[in-house]
């Protein structure tokens, strides 16, 4: 795990803060104004943050309700992992597997509230 488990907890939710927000996605992905954020990158920012790896380390300190809740979100990205690297951000967004991942992400943020 990079940094601390606080640092941890810090990163993902801002990251996946992003994967939930279709507003967002929907304005810049699909829109026309710039981003910092793109798909590829939320991909890229979890893997090295061992997202998956790290939501059943005791250390982070996830209850069970958010571990489940980010290993929902982690079988909805690596259900989309392939077709993201082949579309542009703005097919992203309206994709049949994409749409499941704002969903997940929601309720792994919603569950992360409730510490």
């Amino acid at each position: 795990m990079l940094g601390t488990p606080e640092q941890w907890r810090t990163a993902i939710r801002e990251v996946v803060g992003y994967a939930a927000d279709e507003k967002f996605q929907r304005e810049h992905w699909a829109g026309t104004e710039k981003y910092l954020v793109t798909p590829a990158e939320i991909y890229n920012i979890l893997d090295d943050w061992e997202f998956d790896k790290c939501l059943a380390d005791a250390e982070v300190g996830l209850n069970e309700r958010q571990c489940a809740a980010g290993q929902d979100l982690a079988k909805k990205l690596a259900a989309f992992d392939k077709p993201v690297d082949s579309l542009t951000d703005a097919e992203v967004v309206d994709h049949p597997l994409w749409i499941e991942v704002p969903k997940a992400a929601g309720r792994f943020l919603d569950a992360l509230k409730v510490d």
